[in-house]
């Protein structure tokens, strides 16, 4: 039974189109055009197929560098919540993000690397996993609110983040175990 890859709705593009159909064992080889075209070691944290382009390079909706991506990108971040997948390294997020507010984190968090567009809303979060990765991190906009947020696991990281200079808050957070790094 041959396989059929058939892209996403795109930007001005409200119809599937199918653009590409093999069959018996070259699903390998040909899908490997269409992975998600970021570094390497943010491939984990990768959602779906790469159905989004940017400047001549393919995306999955997680990684796609762009700011008018609505309703796909939040189902896919509230899927991996759902899912107790926390992987978000390298994710571009388009706006202020508020699903995390209050959120219970019971595994190892990685937001490294990730660009938060308009803030981040992590007040009230509860960090219980063995890591917390935060580096190199990118907090853009106007508010990045980690106030009564808890990092309980054994290392938390922020080395090497950026935070908007306009409003960086983290009242009243507690660093419960071992190693917390800025």
């Amino acid at each position: 039974m041959p396989f059929t890859y058939t892209s996403g709705e795109r930007k001005g593009d409200s119809v599937h189109q199918e653009i590409g159909r093999w069959g018996g064992g070259l699903e390998k080889s040909l899908g490997e055009n269409f992975d998600c075209q970021v570094k390497e070691n943010w491939r984990s944290a990768c959602c779906g197929s790469a159905d989004y382009q940017y400047e001549d390079k393919r995306y999955c909706i997680l990684h796609f560098p762009s700011e008018d991506k609505e309703g796909a990108f939040d189902k896919t971040v509230k899927s991996k919540l759902n899912q107790g997948d926390f992987n978000f390294q390298g994710a571009f997020f388009p706006r202020v993000t508020s699903c995390f507010r209050s959120y219970e984190f019971d595994d190892s968090v990685n937001f490294r690397e990730a660009t938060f567009c308009a803030g981040a809303d992590f007040s009230g979060a509860r960090f219980r996993g063995k890591r917390t990765d935060f580096r190199e991190a990118r907090f853009r906009g106007k508010r990045t609110d980690f106030t009564k947020a808890h990092f309980c696991g054994k290392l938390t990281d922020f080395s090497s983040a950026q935070f908007s200079v306009i409003g960086t808050y983290f009242t009243k957070a507690k660093f419960c175990e071992s190693i917390t790094d800025f």
